[in-house]
């Protein structure tokens, strides 16, 4: 995109912004540095919403009224679904005006602006609510440890062995996988998988119905095998045949551990 049609498109954006929010004024210098900071098009974005995300980052006045008028009732809402209690949802949504407009790096900076506010603010209201709800201080370091975990811990025999001639290599094909996965697939494995998430909870999150995420597990399950299986081929140097034993115990008891935890409801 050129000088000239970045230009264009930036005053095309804030000239939808202010007709969307008459009150607020922000400039076009403003607007293109927030974009610029989330490193997003300009072609792809959703005017009126990262027209507001930026005048709250900049403080225009007027800009935290009009976002909590707009999209407090439907990140209440959220919780209602999620069914926390009422001195759950003050905290919940106290600690993510927190991390959006207080912190030391106020996260309505980095909304690009490509999806819509609301579900973005759904997400993140998902996301506090999981984390009060845990009540720990303790953080996964590794996601892919973390899935891995799930599929390895077990005293059978045959998975003993194979975590003892096989296991850095399966360990690192399955980071491969997991690595290949889009950010939706990641996100919505480690809500369900790792803070427990029913697929209602997750359709909240995203504002779709169950069985919409029923299907996002079950293509995100499915790309998760596929690669890992291919990562450990290559690693072993041998051909799927070759390695038929081995695929068979690792991703046997991967489909089990993840079945168990994936099944919708």
């Amino acid at each position: 995109m050129g000088d000239e049609s970045l230009h264009a498109r930036i005053r095309a954006i804030v000239d939808a912004g202010r007709k969307a929010w008459p009150a607020l004024e922000v400039a076009e210098e403003a607007l293109a540095f927030h974009l610029a900071r989330v490193r997003e098009d300009p072609a792809d974005v959703i005017a009126g919403d990262v027209y507001l995300a930026c005048a709250c980052a900049c403080g225009v006045p007027g800009a935290l009224e009009a976002f909590e008028r707009t999209y407090l009732p439907e990140m209440q809402s959220a919780l209602a679904r999620l069914r926390a209690r009422d001195d759950i949802s003050v905290e919940v949504l106290q600690r993510v005006r927190i991390k959006l407009f207080v912190a030391d790096a106020p996260k309505i900076a980095s909304y690009s602006g490509r999806g819509p506010l609301g579900a973005w603010l759904r997400v993140l209201v998902v996301h506090e609510f999981v984390s009060l709800q845990r009540q720990v201080g303790r953080r996964l370091e590794d996601e892919a440890d973390a899935l891995l975990g799930e599929v390895a811990a077990s005293d059978d025999h045959e998975r003993a062995m194979v975590r003892a001639h096989f296991g850095p290599q399966f360990k690192e094909a399955f980071q491969e996988a997991l690595d290949k996965l889009d950010a939706r697939e990641r996100n919505v494995l480690r809500l369900h998988l790792l803070d427990g998430l029913s697929v209602e909870q997750i359709g909240v999150a995203y504002g779709v119905h169950r069985v919409s995420v029923s299907r996002w597990l079950s293509a995100a399950r499915e790309a998760l095998f596929r690669a890992t299986r291919d990562a450990l081929c290559a690693r072993l140097k041998m051909t799927p045949t070759e390695l038929e034993s081995i695929i068979r115990v690792c991703m046997s008891h991967l489909d089990v551990s993840l079945d168990r935890v994936l099944s919708p409801g």
